[in-house]
């Protein structure tokens, strides 16, 4: 088993003076989710025991298949994480034990989603009903941050090093269904291979950037192909561990966009539904939804509405965090995500059927560029900017409707020790602090009652749900 660095005292004083972090959370985090790995072999005799029936994985109902896939997924996130600590250690041993900010952040983000797949997987082996697309998004964004831009050396080896790593995971993905896909799944089997294909080539190209990964002329180039390389081969992993994916009228935007052959490198050009209309305007704009539909800074929040799908341009002020207030009406499926000026999927942050109402963060990580909303044209919406400032400040006790967004006073980042956390709804439910890094400390289906810790620092409450909702402090806690 391998154990994280042991860092001497003059490993600790170069670090800091390099503003390096030190990596021993990641490495408790790493152990932790060492049990990945173990799923994954368990889910290997699975298959083994659906060959024995003379049943393939196409056959397998939604619930094995969902285990396939968050088994697939959780080893996925642990490995890349896994291959950025090594690969940052082996850069620069100078300092091993410590990384830097970025990779620091990175890793954390990559770690914190172990823990949530091996739930699911831990789910679809319990119950038979289970399926995994009811309650998150599928294939699933990876989340990739800064990768050569304004980064350190070890970071950029590292994330490069990534690529590498995701490809062995996805085609070893692939190689399993190959050996187990009859004759009439073989066209469906065709458009993983394709896609495959393509990711391959991009692989390649990365290769032969290596030697000029430290070029600062090539870092943009660096990073688009690097997020597009990892986004395509986990697409690819999670479509080969759960091939009813394939079987879907729609498939997910970020997949369609995976399909298509990697373009020159480009900003995407904000556009809108020929339906959408500010619904207020004001000259001093801080905050734009499209070109030219100026949302106003003294009188937020302002709104925009529109119908059918639409990607409206962000512009958003630098150093100021956001909300967004969303209001779906229609009987159709939709999905919203944000993406960077690169056209990467940074956050899904909402995909259902029929009405929704609810407020989240909007741009707590990575800076969006644009807005998408991905739904037929008898969908009418809503989209509200504001200030995360403006948000509703928690004291201890709240309680609504639908997703919402806290902030938590300064008197209250210190920790403590539980919170009491309800839920009446019988759709998903979902508690994150955010710290600043995302931290889901309530995630389940269907009503909920329990007690839960909040980890120190955290500023920001993000609850996602469909029915009433409550969290509390402690009476002697609370105003």
């Amino acid at each position: 088993m391998t154990v994280g660095p042991r860092p001497n005292l003059r490993t600790r004083l170069r670090a800091l003076r390099q503003g390096e972090r030190d990596a021993g959370v990641l490495e408790a985090l790493r152990t932790a989710g060492r049990a990945a790995h173990q799923e994954q072999l368990l889910t290997d005799q699975v298959r083994a025991e659906l060959a024995l029936t003379g049943m393939s994985v196409w056959q397998a109902s939604p619930a094995v298949q969902s285990r396939l896939l968050a088994a697939w997924s959780a080893t996925a996130w642990q490995t890349l994480s896994e291959s950025v600590l090594d690969t940052v250690y082996a850069v620069d041993p100078r300092t091993a034990g410590y990384v830097p900010p970025e990779t620091y952040d990175q890793v954390w983000r990559w770690l914190s989603m172990v823990e949530q797949w091996l739930k699911y997987a831990r789910a679809a082996t319990i119950d038979p009903r289970f399926e995994i697309t009811a309650v998150m998004p599928v294939p699933t964004p990876l989340q990739v941050g800064p990768v050569a831009t304004n980064t350190s050396r070890p970071h950029r080896h590292a994330m490069a090093a990534a690529v590498s790593t995701a490809r062995q995971l996805a085609e070893a993905a692939v190689y399993a269904i190959e050996i187990d896909t009859p004759a009439e799944y073989e066209p469906k089997l065709n458009r993983i291979r394709s896609l495959a294909g393509q990711a391959a080539v991009q692989s390649d190209y990365l290769v032969g950037l290596h030697p000029a990964l430290d070029n600062e002329e090539l870092h943009h180039l660096i990073d688009e192909r690097v997020r597009t390389a990892l986004d395509l081969w986990v697409t690819i992993g999670q479509m080969a561990a759960m091939p009813v994916l394939l079987s879907r009228r729609t498939r997910s935007t970020r997949a369609r966009r995976a399909s298509r052959p990697a373009g020159p490198t480009t900003l995407p050009l904000p556009r809108q539904s020929a339906d959408a209309v500010p619904a207020q305007r004001s000259p001093e704009s801080r905050v734009a939804l499209g070109p030219g539909l100026l949302l106003g800074a003294r009188e937020l929040p302002d709104a925009i509405v529109g119908r059918g799908s639409a990607v409206l341009g962000l512009q958003l002020a630098p150093g100021v965090s956001h909300t967004v207030g969303l209001i779906m009406d229609g009987d159709s499926p939709f999905r919203v995500t944000t993406r960077s000026e690169h056209g990467t999927v940074l956050v899904v942050l909402a995909e259902a059927v029929g009405n929704y109402r609810g407020v989240l963060p909007l741009d707590l990580g990575a800076a969006p560029a644009t807005l998408h909303i991905d739904t037929s044209g008898d969908t009418r919406w809503r989209v509200t900017v504001d200030r995360l400032t403006d948000a509703p400040r928690w004291n201890g006790r709240a309680s609504g409707m639908g997703s919402a967004v806290l902030r938590i006073p300064t008197r209250l980042r210190m920790g403590f020790a539980k919170v009491r956390v309800k839920h009446a709804g019988a759709e998903r439910f979902r508690v994150v602090a955010h710290t600043p890094w995302p931290t889901p400390i309530v995630d389940g289906v269907g009503p909920y009652r329990g007690t839960v810790a909040v980890p120190a620092g955290t500023h920001t409450l993000q609850i996602e749900a469909d029915g009433s909702w409550s969290i509390a402090l402690p009476s002697t806690l609370a105003d």
